[in-house]
């Protein structure tokens, strides 16, 4: 009980036929050369690659990829933000006691009382 070999094939190329063969037999297992090699191959590609990483991550925590006056662009960016929601607060606020003043001289008008408006309020209706 032994291996099972097939029948041996009469050729004119014996010879060459069996070298070939094993020829291709070595081609398909890897050698430990070629294991060692591939090996170190792949090690210094994980190297290299997490190497790359950390290169990555370094230069996002120090900033190295924004430009030279990012910070001072990012100020004045907040800056302007900061003084348009000013500007917005302070023109809703304008129109809100504008509104409270024309409801007043409604309510005084209803009421008979025109003679009770204030040159302040009057001032305010017609600025608008």
């Amino acid at each position: 009980e032994g291996a099972v070999v097939p029948p041996a094939i009469d050729s004119p190329h014996g010879d060459e036929a069996a070298s070939e063969t094993t020829s291709q037999a070595a081609e398909e297992r890897p050698g430990v050369v070629r294991r060692v090699i591939g090996a170190v191959g792949g090690i210094g590609y994980r190297i290299f690659d997490n190497m790359s990483f950390v290169g990555e991550v370094l230069v996002d925590f120090l900033d190295l990829d924004k430009p030279r006056y990012h910070h001072e662009l990012q100020e004045m960016r907040k800056r302007k933000r900061r003084e348009e929601k000013r500007k917005a607060r302070l023109e809703e606020e304008r129109r809100a006691k504008i509104e409270a003043d024309e409801a007043r001289v409604v309510d005084a008008a209803e009421g008979g009382q025109a003679a009770a408006i204030t040159e302040d309020a009057a001032a305010s209706i017609s600025v608008e």
